[in-house]
Formats: structure tokens, sequence, C-alpha cells
């Protein structure tokens, strides 16, 4: 979730924030899968910010 962004993010764990966040699946080590919710910043950081490498 971004931290200092334009507006207040809801952060109750749905997909109802205003941002339109994703949901993305994340593996464990063991294997498993969990799905994280992806808030995007309405302020336009993601353009500044470089991809990580994976």
């Amino acid at each position: 979730m971004p931290i200092n962004d334009l507006i207040q993010h809801d952060s109750s764990g749905g997909q109802d924030c205003v941002c339109g966040p994703t949901e993305q699946p994340v593996k464990g080590e063991d294997g498993s899968v969990r799905w994280m919710v992806v808030h995007h910043s309405l302020d336009g950081r993601e353009q500044a910010e470089r991809p990580h490498a994976q």
C-alpha cells in the first residue's frame, strides 16, 4: 500500500479502494500460494520506480 499518497487507501482487505487494487499470487517456500492485494498510488510514483529484478 503506498505511503503518503494523495488519498487514504482502504486497508480493510477487500478491493473496494478507489485506487483499483489488484490481486497477485505469491508462492511460499512450502509451495503454497497466497493472494496479495496490491494498491496503486494516485500520485504516479510507479512511473519513476524501476521494476525489481526477480
